[in-house]
C-alpha cells in the first residue's frame, strides 16, 4: 500500500490465533534499526490503529534524532484490549513477527505492556528492549529535568518549591513524574480515572486529586500530560490555563497546528518527543549493554536540550514544535549529505 508520512515500511499482520491486527510502522530505518514501543490498545477501528502507528513511528524518529541516538523510529500497535485480550499467545505471536523482520524494527514497552510482558516477548525475539523495570522511570527523569530547565529559564530558578504542576495520568510515567515533582517541592495536582492510583498519589505524595474531566481547567504553571495522546485539541488549546506544557505523553497535540495556537496565547509548549525521550534512551542502551549512569546522565540532559529548542523558536519567531522539526530535518539532511 502507499505509505503516508514518508515512511520506509508499513507491515500489517493478522495474529494467527485471534485474527487481531498487528501494525508495525517503520518511519526510518537508521543505523539498521527503527526503534520504538509496542502499544496494545482497543482502537475504535483498524484504520485508527494504522494511523496511530504511522504518527507514533514518525514521532519516534524525531525523538531518537533529537536524543542523539543513532537509530530511526518505529512503532507497533495491536488492536486489542490489554485488560482482557493480552495473554502469552498474543505476546508470542507479536514477538515472532518482530523476529521475522530481522531487526529492522526493535520493540519496547508502551501503553498496555509492562516489563514482565517484554520478558515474554524476549523469549521469542532478540529484537526486544525495555525489560529493565526502570525504563519508564527514566522517561519521568527526563520530564522532570525538562520542567526544572524551563522553570530556571522562564521563572528564574530551577527550584520547584511552591510551583504548581498538574499531572494528567498516573501510569508508568505519570506516577514517577508526580513523585519527582512532589519531592522537589512542587504543588502537585493529579488526575487519573483509576481511583486507586489517585488515592495512592494523595497518600504518598500529598497530591491534590482532581476529577479527570477537570484537570485541564486547573490554573497551573506546568500542565504535565502523561496519558494518551491528543489531549490538547482545538478547544483546550484556546482555554488551557497553564503557562507551560511539559509532559511525558506522546502526540499531545491533536493537530500540530495547535502549537502555534498555544504560542499565540503565550503558553509555552515543549515538544513531547523531545521531553519524553528518557525511556527510549534506556532502551537504546540495552542494545549495547545497559549502563545506569549513562542513561541517567543522558535523561538529565533532556532539560538543556529542551531549552535550546525553545530558545531557537524564540530567535526564529516560530513555535517550538516548528523549531524541533527544523532541528530534526537539519540533522537528517546532514547525515544524508555525508
Amino acid at each position: 500500500m502507499d505509505l503516508p508520512h514518508d515512511h520506509d515500511a508499513l507491515h500489517l499482520h493478522r495474529l494467527p490465533s485471534s485474527g487481531r491486527l498487528l501494525v508495525v510502522a517503520e518511519h526510518r530505518i537508521r543505523g539498521g534499526h527503527a526503534l520504538g514501543g509496542c502499544r496494545i490498545h482497543a482502537y475504535p477501528s483498524e484504520a485508527a490503529a494504522i494511523q496511530d502507528a504511522l504518527l507514533l513511528a514518525e514521532a519516534m524518529t524525531k525523538k531518537n534524532v533529537l536524543a542523539g541516538l543513532p537509530y530511526g523510529g518505529g512503532k507497533a500497535v495491536v488492536v486489542a484490549d490489554p485488560r482482557v485480550d493480552k495473554d502469552a499467545t498474543l505476546l508470542r505471536e507479536v514477538a515472532e513477527f518482530v523476529e521475522r523482520l530481522g531487526g529492522s524494527y526493535v520493540t519496547a514497552p508502551d501503553v498496555g505492556l509492562v516489563p514482565a510482558d517484554m520478558a515474554v516477548l524476549r523469549e521469542h525475539s532478540r529484537w526486544v528492549v525495555g525489560l529493565d523495570p526502570t525504563a519508564s522511570y527514566y522517561t519521568a527523569v527526563g520530564v522532570a529535568a525538562a520542567i526544572r530547565a524551563v522553570a530556571e529559564w522562564r521563572l528564574g530558578s530551577a527550584d520547584l518549591a511552591g510551583v504548581r504542576a498538574t499531572v494528567q495520568g498516573l501510569g508508568n510515567v505519570g506516577y514517577p513524574t508526580a513523585q519527582l515533582l512532589a519531592e522537589a517541592g512542587a504543588v502537585v495536582a493529579v488526575a487519573d480515572p483509576r481511583r486507586d492510583l489517585a488515592a495512592r498519589a494523595a497518600a504518598e505524595l500529598g497530591a491534590i486529586v482532581v476529577p479527570p474531566e477537570e484537570i485541564m481547567s486547573i490554573e497551573t504553571e506546568f500542565f504535565v500530560p502523561c496519558a494518551l495522546g491528543g489531549v490538547i485539541d482545538a478547544e483546550t488549546a484556546h482555554t488551557l490555563p497553564a503557562r507551560f506544557v511539559v509532559g511525558g505523553a506522546n502526540n499531545q497535540l491533536a493537530d500540530p497546528a495547535l502549537a502555534a495556537v498555544l504560542r499565540s496565547r503565550g503558553v509555552l509548549y515543549a515538544p513531547d518527543y523531545l521531553v519524553n525521550a528518557g525511556g527510549v534512551i534506556g532502551g537504546a542502551q540495552e542494545l549495547i549493554g545497559f549502563d545506569e549512569a549513562i542513561v541517567r546522565r543522558r535523561a538529565e540532559a533532556i532539560g538543556p536540550a529542551v531549552v535550546e529548542v525553545l530558545q531557537r523558536a524564540e530567535e526564529d519567531g516560530i513555535d517550538p514544535l516548528a523549531a524541533a522539526e527544523r532541528a530534526v530535518r537539519e540533522r537528517l539532511d546532514a547525515e544524508a549529505a555525508g
